[in-house]
């Protein structure tokens, strides 16, 4: 899809701004976990890519791993061999919490994620993509956030997810998926602000009980498969193109 189309160009800038002189990119996971330690040269740190099932035991971290990483823009913990219904639990954990002061963050994918929401310094002004499946979040973060860029978020099966009042600012967002979210049992009706919005995926989500009455002008796509306690919805977009209720 387009959307996919732009962010393989989201990381394609990654790989260029890489190139230039004093910029640091983080792929093999030995080199990945000694620079979290370590944190030397962290200022110059760009992008970190670490493939956690090439970690064999689990790897505690200090909460200010990332405070130096003033530059960090594209940040990615996944597993190759885990891509759905993934048993293994997160590899690294922070036993003393996380601070998160990444303000240049563009493409945030964290596989399950550890902590109940992300940090209260986390900022997302510069974040196009957000990526927390299998996540042990309850929201996303505290409070609102000014997300001017936000534009895909994937929370999931984040089981223990139930509140997203903090994503009431993505009014650029286009694409949300809360599959599998068990238990999220409404959404906020100040959703009504995502006039980009052309996606939402709620298959399964099985607290669901109702959707508030929300004029999507731009859905195409609304998928409630599986949603077994949904009484009512009342969703009004002239361009909804594909609607599944089965299930």
């Amino acid at each position: 899809s387009g959307g996919r189309v732009e962010m393989h160009d989201l990381l394609y800038t990654f790989g260029k701004e890489l190139g230039s002189q004093g910029s640091r990119r983080l792929w093999n996971h030995k080199g990945v976990i000694g620079a979290l330690k370590k944190q030397a040269g962290a200022d110059r740190v760009r992008g970190i890519f670490l493939d956690m099932s090439e970690l064999k035991h689990k790897i505690p971290l200090d909460r200010v791993t990332f405070t130096e990483m003033r530059k960090l823009r594209y940040l990615k913990f996944y597993s190759s061999r885990c891509h759905r219904e993934c048993k293994a639990d997160c590899k690294l954990n922070f036993p003393e919490g996380l601070e998160f002061p990444l303000d240049e963050i563009r493409y945030l994918y964290w596989l399950k994620f550890p902590l109940r929401k992300l940090p209260k310094d986390f900022n997302p002004k510069n974040l196009t993509d957000l990526n927390l499946p299998y996540s042990e979040i309850e929201e996303v973060w505290e409070g609102v956030k000014d997300t001017p860029k936000l534009k895909w978020v994937d929370l999931s099966h984040s089981r223990k997810l139930c509140n997203l009042s903090g994503l009431l600012n993505a009014e650029s967002l286009q694409r949300l998926n809360l599959e599998g979210c068990t238990s999220l049992e409404e959404l906020p009706r100040e959703m009504n602000r995502m006039k980009s919005l052309t996606l939402l995926n709620m298959r399964g989500c099985t607290s669901l009980r109702v959707l508030p009455i929300m004029n999507l002008i731009s859905m195409k796509t609304l998928i409630l498969t599986n949603c077994s306690n949904l009484q009512t919805f009342r969703v009004i977009s002239d361009n909804l193109e594909t609607l599944h209720l089965d299930g």
